[in-house]
């Protein structure tokens, strides 16, 4: 179980009195679910318990995750795109949202016990997501569901747990530098919604073009975000392996480690996935 100092005490406390009102009248099964001490803890957190932001946080959080029914959408990623009951455009925006996907939660843990995130995200292909709708839409929802995943982790150790995430930029080029949009609007879908949940941000094989995406994309986000991050180049197997329980060798394949790459979301090209058999006609 977590401890908590007085003054978090008083902010969850406090917190609770402003949104569990709210969280009854609405009926909103999340805001119901989250009114333990850890995770009000988070979203007070988040704010420097400043909490007219953290109950704004706290009520768009779940009000996003009622609208996009979190629930059955985990389910149904989870089960392929072959739960019962899913119509053919359901069946179609999953399988294409787990191969044009580029992430996964990996089967090792952080040195604190946490989950660790990791992303190929210099594999995307962000031309055919940005001129295919209907595959950005899956890949977006794919998105939602991992930040999901990643967010019951943390929250199932009942404590102060937080994750890691592992952005890997092998292959990235000049030409991401014009789909910052798309970057935008993944993130837009996690740090709102998701409040301390990951610990650190490691982006390695970060190459020159990054730079020139990250001033971009930085000003978007929160002070507390940016001071998380941690950019490295190819040498980074002595930092992940001090984040890393059982080191770097826990880790996928493609991140210097032993372990297999399946967990990690393939990042296939769109048009191929877009052709392929495997869809509803």
């Amino acid at each position: 179980m977590a401890s908590f100092t007085e003054e978090e005490v008083k902010a969850i406390k406090a917190l609770r009195g402003r949104v569990k009102p709210w969280a009854e009248e609405t009926q909103n099964k999340y805001a119901l679910d989250y009114l333990d001490d850890a995770t009000l803890w988070r979203f007070a957190l988040a704010h420097k318990f400043k909490l007219d932001a953290a109950e704004h946080m706290f009520k768009t959080s779940t009000t996003y995750k009622q609208e996009w029914d979190l629930d059955k959408l985990c389910g149904d990623f989870a089960g392929e795109g072959n739960s019962d009951g899913l119509s053919s455009e359901e069946r179609n925006q999953v399988r294409i949202g787990k191969q044009v996907f580029y992430a996964g939660i990996v089967d090792a843990k952080t040195s604190k016990g946490g989950p660790i995130s990791a992303e190929k995200l210099g594999k995307i292909d962000f031309a055919g997501l940005s001129h295919n709708e209907e595959a950005k839409k899956a890949c977006l929802k794919a998105y939602a569901v991992h930040t999901e995943n990643l967010w019951r982790l943390v929250r199932e150790t009942g404590d102060k747990t937080k994750a890691i995430s592992i952005v890997d930029l092998d292959g990235i080029g000049m030409s991401a530098a014009r789909y910052v949009n798309l970057i935008r609007d993944v993130t837009a879908l996690s740090i709102p919604n998701y409040p301390e949940v990951v610990e650190k941000v490691v982006i390695i094989r970060a190459p020159t073009v990054f730079y020139i995406m990250w001033k971009v994309i930085k000003p978007f986000l929160p002070e507390r975000t940016k001071a998380k991050v941690s950019i490295l180049g190819r040498n980074f197997e002595e930092e992940l392996s001090e984040l890393v329980e059982g080191g770097i060798q826990a880790l996928p394949t493609f991140l210097g480690g032993n372990a297999d790459d399946s967990s990690v979301s393939p990042a296939r090209k769109v048009e191929e996935v877009m052709t392929s058999a495997e869809l509803d006609v």
